[in-house]
């Protein structure tokens, strides 16, 4: 039988740096932590891993149900997706449409998957912390404007879904963190978000630390 008191956290872009410095600091907490990324292989720390196409939205939902009946109602999801390969660096001017496209349908589909199959449970459970991962490109160096305006998109999701969600005591909150990434900061925010931060959504959170 489930024990729907457990804390279990989804990480979706588990082969990442980031989604393995958050997994690592849940663990630590005490945190069930299972891992989503379209990788076949991820960190051992994981308690369980599931490698699917993250924008394929009914395989999506079909490994989150999965997930609630093996380990328990999933009540928190940390959102690190995205192909780093489509990432490229360029000006508006050189960059052509296909990796628009590449990008937006890789980075942006896979995140609205993740909140929407994981979300709909944390709604029905009347319990849920998501947040979304977000780069802070502005003083990153270099043509950044395909990556920016994905990270900004992400910006308004958040906002919106975290005031539309709130009813159902599901918080959702972008985590905003500078260029290059302080990934002992991001897993501190993420721990707090997850623990104790019982009235914060919506919100974009800026990462801004000096290393």
């Amino acid at each position: 039988m489930i024990n729907n008191s457990k804390k279990v956290a989804l990480i979706a872009g588990a082969a990442n740096k980031v989604g393995t410095s958050v997994a690592s600091k849940l663990k630590d907490s005490g945190w069930s932590v299972i891992g989503i990324d379209a990788v076949s292989e991820a960190d051992s720390l994981y308690d369980g891993f599931y490698s699917i196409d993250m924008t394929d939205r009914d395989k999506f939902v079909d490994v989150v149900e999965e997930i609630a009946d093996t380990y328990g109602p999933i009540k928190v999801l940390f959102c690190a997706t995205g192909f780093e390969k489509d990432r490229q660096s360029g000006g508006f001017l050189e960059t052509p449409i296909k990796q628009w496209e590449r990008t937006l349908d890789g980075w942006l589909k896979s995140s609205i998957n993740a909140c929407f199959a994981v979300g709909k449970k944390m709604v029905k459970n009347k319990d849920g912390r998501i947040m979304i991962l977000s780069p802070d490109y502005s003083k990153a160096e270099g043509d950044n404007i395909l990556m920016a305006v994905g990270a900004g998109t992400l910006h308004g999701f958040a906002k919106s879904l975290g005031v539309e969600l709130a009813k159902d005591n599901v918080l959702v909150n972008c985590v905003y963190a500078n260029i290059p990434f302080n990934y002992n900061a991001i897993a501190s925010t993420a721990h707090f978000l997850s623990e104790s931060a019982n009235y914060v959504t919506g919100q974009v959170i800026s990462i801004r630390g000096i290393d």
